[in-house]
């Protein structure tokens, strides 16, 4: 009792404007606020956001507001209200008449006939995508009447199509199959309103009023022509007794025609890949060669992904279509796939058609759910198939999971603003007096896994427990436990949040999953039911045969020896197999056919490799994905080329951000161009910071020190690289704070340090100020874990940090963004400076192919192949695959979000390298110590400095001499000269004045 008074107590004399960050305790409520003043319990929010379409689409069938039948209405661009950005033009590629030119960030406004009767009608567009090198699909909103009705009205897309020649595919300098790019292919379709998940079947009704209504459509991304406008009833599909009553039963006979399925028409994202399979029933096959054979199943599998296939039969009937795949996701999953003909389902049935887990290639013949084959008319002559993921019966599932997982994390962050986050196990809590609703909430997300996994055994052929009902079944368990006790879920809050074992991360690992459907695919069979298809599989003797000649063969392949023929250019990269390989194939089919000069990529296993190489006079002609760093050790030794002596350097030097240089001069030389660039961007939970009250609107460090007691308040904290759980701190972390401060770490000779610099000292002084006065957090395991389960929900992370979150953490997708960094105020302006170091490229000095080398690297930086590059990777390798290039032309080009992307941009302009010098490292080395020191040791700052000056001087000094720059006696024999962003500035514009 007495613990229960003071904890009282403590609530009631918490300061006011805490308080009000915390969706107050009911205890409190109830003092200050009149039982029928209270709107909405603990935990609770008044929803302001749009409903999805299920639930607006119930509500108006509740009003009686009904599907209506109308002869189609056809409103012409003519007829269409345009902005000041957005015009009519004459260049229709065949259409019947003047389009539009909807461009980016571009509205229209159409007002209809009058409408007889208020009720539920299809909306669609003709259109044309002229959306170039951008393989996104084309985003707007939909506005009716100046609303939108639903959700999904704000996400109305406009597919962008490509296709593949496979038809003369080149094969690289080993003879494998080089996967031919996809290539965009424009032509006007019509798109109707659907569902941007398509996780609902079918197309999006829309409310129109009786009379004139106003259709507004604005564009968000990417640039198209606009046709016509429909407004079309809503038509009912045949069930298959009927499709087949409609079609006489007239089934043809003794018919058998195969497609392979990696030849298709057309798919409607650039990213569902084609790639290779060494399976030896698979065709085409070689041996040893890589051929391009199947479609990828781990690209093929998002609701919506489409794949067509262009079918010529002689006799018009009844067909069966059968897929030769094999599943490549979660064992024992269903999956689903819709099927058009000719651009129309042909029968409900068809809508979702499963298909049973399988671990190896297997004929799936299209059938119902009861195994039955299903029939499929096709006219006589050319028919298009289009094979559709669909994940429609998994939609509950995973709208429940997903409502579970938002729950689960609401309930969390309201108990660690209670408790302070605090894992007391000999604190006792009467939580459900300050959270009356908490026995309720968890019997309710019990009962949505309960019914949850119910429903997946519902769904046609899941018949055994797999990874995803497993995990679906033990967290309703666990949250079982925690209803009959549910005060000690302070205890045993481990079990909700934070551990990588807790319920929120096991189902959030699953919950994209779910509706995912990944299918590798063969072949295509159109065949009559009478006929005997081929085994999918080689017996076990041939394919053991095959594997034995294999093994010997691999014994006299020199096909992949690493050294270079002398007429070859030799390049070693510091990257991973995969984006070694796709530069070779870049540069055989691209590079080599332009300028006939012969390339051979090789995989750099260690940069420390270079030094012995350049040493044993066995190095390559050029160094890529190297560190940013390590040119400029090799120019103050003249083993690297000044990249200055080409003539149109200055050209290929204004693709990259002047700071990018800094760190790869030396002297009046640049000894290296940027290949990758580096962000230091500020990430926040939107989720957290909304519920705490707090603006994510940082612009100064002080706005950062403003929440850092509400952050502590909870036992939440900020997070800055400075505090990684490395003893050194590198010049990534500490710089940011000098050149933010205006301060400097070199004297103007850069003979000695500016440690003892004023505006340095007061860069030291706030850096270690942030852990000694505001009580930042010393070491962070990893930011990325820590971001995720809400433990700092706000820091500054960088590029991986970005890409790790995008595709590692599904159980906090939309619950995060990120935006510029905060800065130093100085004089009216805010210095954002960071270090965006991250790799270049440099050519050797010993290289006998300096041209051929320099050629190569123009080639490589231009826009043109960063941006084939990047979209090559992602298309062959998958969406995590993120190029970040330091091409700026070629970046702001990529097909990424535009709100992160233009995050991106602004955060680059206050990129910064810090230069080296001779002897730099022990500055580095020695801000370091002075970190440490103040920081862990409680040592004076200006005694630290001091100190870490002494040392870093006396090395400075003797680089200085052992480079010639010093005499012995420590006189000057010629002046150092020391890069700025003006001396980069002044180089470059003097290139491009010329």
């Amino acid at each position: 009792m007495i613990k229960k008074i003071l904890i009282v107590l403590n609530l009631i004399f918490i300061p006011s404007f805490i308080l009000s960050f915390s969706n107050v305790s009911y205890f409190y409520a109830k003092e200050i606020i009149p039982d029928d003043e209270i709107t909405f319990s603990v935990g609770e929010e008044v929803d302001l956001k749009l409903q999805n379409y299920d639930d607006v689409y119930k509500s108006w069938k509740n009003k009686n507001i009904n599907e209506e039948k109308i002869e189609t209405i056809v409103i012409t661009p003519s007829d269409y209200s345009l902005n000041e950005v957005t015009k009519l033009t004459s260049i229709n590629y065949d259409y019947l008449y003047e389009v539009v030119d909807f461009v980016e960030n571009s509205s229209i406004l159409v007002s209809t006939p009058y409408i007889e009767k208020e009720g539920l009608y299809l909306i669609a567009f003709d259109y044309y995508s002229t959306t170039g090198s951008d393989i996104r699909a084309i985003e707007t909103s939909l506005f009716i009447n100046n609303t939108k009705q639903y959700q999904e009205m704000g996400q109305y897309i406009f597919k962008t199509y490509f296709n593949q020649d496979l038809s003369s595919i080149i094969k690289d300098r080993y003879q494998n199959d080089i996967t031919p790019v996809s290539t965009q292919v424009s032509l006007w379709k019509k798109a109707y309103l659907i569902d941007s998940k398509s996780l609902i079947d079918g197309y999006l009704l829309v409310k129109l009023e009786e009379g004139i209504n106003e259709i507004k459509l604005e564009k968000t991304s990417g640039s198209m022509l606009l046709g016509n406008l429909y407004i079309e009833s809503n038509v009912e599909l045949l069930d298959y007794e009927s499709y087949l009553n409609y079609h006489n039963h007239s089934e043809s006979q003794n018919y058998f025609k195969v497609i392979e399925a990696e030849n298709y028409y057309l798919k409607n994202t650039a990213n569902v890949r084609i790639g290779s399979d060494r399976e030896p029933s698979i065709t085409p096959y070689s041996l040893l060669e890589t051929r391009i054979n199947v479609v990828d199943g781990s690209s093929f599998k998002k609701s919506g992904n489409m794949i067509s296939y262009l079918v010529t039969v002689e006799n018009p009937g009844l067909y069966n279509i059968t897929i030769k795949a094999k599943s490549s996701g979660i064992k024992n999953q269903t999956f689903f796939r819709s099927l058009y003909i000719n651009g129309e389902i042909p029968f409900k049935e068809a809508i979702s058609i499963p298909l049973p887990y399988y671990n190896k290639y297997t004929n799936y013949t299209l059938s119902d759910e009861n195994s039955k084959p299903l029939y499929f008319y096709l006219d006589k002559g050319s028919n298009i198939i289009d094979l559709v993921v669909n994940s429609t019966p998994y939609k509950d599932i995973y709208y429940q999971i997903s409502e579970v997982l938002d729950g689960l994390n609401n309930l969390a962050i309201d108990i660690k603003k209670l408790t302070g986050n605090n894992l007391d196990e000999t604190r006792d809590w009467e939580i459900t007096d300050y959270l009356p609703n908490l026995e309720r909430d968890l019997k309710k997300y019990t009962d949505e896994l309960k019914d949850a996994y119910k429903k997946w055994y519902e769904i046609p052929f899941n018949e055994k427990d797999n990874e995803i009902s497993s995990v679906i079944k033990s967290s309703y368990e666990r949250l079982e436990k925690l209803c009959k006790k549910p005060n000690e879920i302070t205890k045993k809050i481990n079990v909700l949040i934070n551990s990588s074992g807790s319920i929120t991360q096991i189902l959030g690992g699953q919950v994209q999953s779910i509706i995912t459907s990944p299918l590798s695919m063969d072949k295509i069979y159109i065949h009559s039911k009478d006929y005997n298809l081929p085994k999918p599989n080689l017996n076990f003797f041939v394919k053991a045969w095959i594997g034995i000649k294999r093994f010997f063969l691999s014994f006299f392949d020199n096909r992949y020896l690493d050294k270079a023929n002398k007429d070859e250019l030799e390049i070693w990269v510091n990257r991973s197999r995969q984006y070694v390989d796709l530069i070779q194939q870049m540069a055989d089919q691209d590079f080599t056919n332009q300028t006939n000069i012969k390339v051979k990529v090789s995989i750099m296993a260690s940069e420390d490799k270079l030094i012995l190489s350049n040493s044993a006079n066995k190095q390559p002609d050029i160094a890529m994905g190297i560190a940013a760093w390590r040119p400029y050790e090799f120019a103050v030794r003249n083993a690297a080329l000044d990249l200055r002596t080409f003539d149109d350097f200055g050209e290929v030097s204004s693709n990259f951000q002047k700071g990018s240089f800094l760190q790869l001069s030396y002297g009046n030389g640049i000894y290296a161009i940027p290949d990758s660039q580096n962000y230091n961007i500020l990430f926040y939970r939107t989720d957290i910071l909304k519920s705490l009250n707090i603006d994510p609107i940082f612009n100064t460090w002080e706005d950062i020190i403003s929440i850092l007691p509400i952050l502590q308040r909870f036992a939440m904290n900020f997070y800055i690289p400075l505090s990684n759980n490395s003893s050194f701190k590198s010049f990534n972390t500490t710089m940011p704070f000098i050149d933010g401060f205006k301060g400097s770490i070199y004297s103007l000779d850069a003979m000695t340090s500016s440690l003892n610099e004023e505006r340095t000292l007061d860069a030291l002084r706030f850096m270690t100020e942030l852990y000694t006065i505001y009580s930042l957090p010393l070491e962070v395991g990893s930011f990325f874990n820590s971001f995720r389960n809400g433990n700092i929900p706000i820091g500054i992370g960088d590029f991986p940090m970005y890409v790790q979150l995008l595709h590692a953490a599904p159980e906090i997708a939309n619950l995060w963004n990120i935006a510029i960094i905060p800065g130093i105020e100085y004089k009216d302006e805010i210095n954002r400076a960071y270090v965006g170091a991250s790799t270049s490229s440099m050519i050797f000095s010993k290289s006998d192919k300096k041209d051929e080398a320099w050629k190569f690297l123009k080639w490589w930086s231009s826009k043109q192949v960063q941006l084939s590059y990047s979209s090559n990777l992602i298309q062959t390798f998958g969406e995590e695959y993120m190029w970040n290039t330091s091409n700026l032309e070629a970046f702001k080009e990529y097909p990424w979000n535009k709100e992160h992307k233009d995050v991106f941009l602004e955060t680059l302009k206050y990129c910064v390298d810090t230069p080296k010098i001779p002897g730099s490292y022990m500055i580095e080395r020695e801000l370091s110590n002075i970190w440490n020191k103040v920081v862990l040791s409680g040592i004076n700052l200006r005694q630290a400095m001091e100190e870490s000056k002494e040392i870093s001087d006396k090395e400075l000094k003797k680089k200085m001499i052992e480079f010639k720059y010093l005499s012995k006696n420590g006189s000057k024999l010629k002046d150092y000269i020391y890069p700025t962003i003006f001396t980069i500035d002044d180089w470059l514009k003097g290139y491009n004045e010329n």
